[in-house]
């Protein structure tokens, strides 16, 4: 029941923000052994950016972020690590989105998740772009397309 509810919010993060946050919420207030708290922490935070709650969204990320220290290998880590990047950028902390950006790119290419690493290398285009740095952008959007050829930003 616990993992469906997860899967479930998190299939309608982007569909409905705020019927993501009512499953979460009651998945928080949840012990179970079968949700990752490093998961659930990051979900929330993502719902929240989205609700353009930043502050509570930051305090989310922090708690996976925080969740995740004892299973560095937690594949949910470098997630975090990407999502509070957007975040970071949102806020107007470009420097800190990029050292995110660079880390979770880190942790996605030793693991060999290509997919992945593609998102990342996409918002990494994506926030070059809006900060009018273009061959830069136009060169993570093309290393980006090489690994995830079918992918999407996060």
């Amino acid at each position: 029941m616990a993992t469906t509810t997860l899967d479930l919010a998190r299939i309608t993060t982007y569909r409905s923000p705020r019927e993501s946050l009512k499953l979460l919420r009651t998945l928080e207030k949840m012990e179970h052994e079968a949700v990752s708290r490093v998961c659930l922490h990051n979900l929330l935070g993502t719902v929240l950016m989205e609700l353009c709650r930043f502050q509570a969204a930051e305090r989310h990320f922090g708690l996976a972020i925080q969740a995740s220290r004892p299973h560095p290998e937690d594949p949910f880590a470098a997630y975090v690590m990407a999502n509070r990047a957007r975040h970071r950028f949102e806020v107007g902390l470009s420097g800190e989105a990029i050292r995110l950006n660079r880390t979770a790119l880190s942790r996605f290419e030793d693991r060999g998740d290509a997919a992945n690493a593609g998102l990342v290398l996409c918002n990494m285009g994506i926030h070059a772009m809006l900060q009018a740095r273009y061959d830069e952008a136009l060169d993570l959007f093309e290393r980006s397309r090489q690994l995830s050829p079918r992918g999407t930003c996060l």
